[in-house]
């Protein structure tokens, strides 16, 4: 009879059998296990890295094309509030936390009003639109963390994607209102939207995410 530890006996005496206990395929702190942990931390800095070229990249051609990227704010603001409203009256997660984000969805279109400037970062509008969205994340954070066992994490991510989607083409695509120079508001005419031109005042107007990355730079 085995009496060796990698076996147990299960079941009564007339009826019960050996059986092989199951052995970990790994150490704990094993070179398989520490080398996987350090493999899929290199991807996920890659893909941090490939989104934080993509936002910079879109910050560029926001710079050169402003009027283009106020049409693509407003599509996926109206793409936003569709599916808030849709998840309100069809999935009816939880429908505060969808009004709640059709609200801030009504704050995103009340700062392309001025587009591309908005008011300073210290304006009662841009405050309540950081603190809103943050308020937002959390909560829907909070929810998030009772659908884990509904749902995949894949899931979860992308509906946070798609949460950020507007604050990130914000940061990147508008001017803070200090830029404006005096003699610098003139104004496309034909469809401009209200823009300005990219030449008036005789230097580019710079968008709030790269001039972030000039301070950085430059420290």
């Amino acid at each position: 009879m085995p009496n060796d530890n990698a076996y147990q006996f299960r079941g009564n005496d007339e009826d019960g059998e050996w059986w092989v206990r199951p052995r970990r395929a790994y150490k704990s702190f094993g070179p398989f296990r520490v080398v996987s942990t350090l493999m899929v931390a290199v991807a996920i800095g890659l893909v941090a890295f490939g989104l934080a070229c993509a936002v910079m990249f879109a910050a560029d051609v926001a710079e050169e094309h402003p009027t283009r990227a106020r049409w693509a704010l407003r599509a996926l603001i109206v793409f936003n509030i569709a599916v808030h409203t849709s998840i309100l009256f069809i999935d009816r997660l939880s429908w505060w936390r969808s009004l709640l984000s059709l609200a801030v969805n009504a704050l995103y279109f009340r700062l392309l009003r001025g587009f591309p400037f908005v008011p300073n970062l210290d304006s009662p509008l841009v405050v309540c639109t950081v603190g809103a969205v943050l308020i937002e994340s959390a909560m829907w954070y909070w929810y998030s963390m009772q659908l884990m066992y509904y749902t995949s994490v894949l899931n979860i991510i992308g509906f946070f994607l798609m949460l950020w989607l507007v604050p990130i083409g914000l940061v990147a695509s508008c001017v803070l209102e200090e830029e404006r120079l005096p003699g610098a508001g003139s104004v496309h005419g034909g469809g401009g939207g209200g823009v300005p031109s990219d030449l008036s005042g005789g230097r580019k107007k710079r968008t709030i995410l790269n001039r972030f990355a000039d301070l950085v730079g430059n420290w």
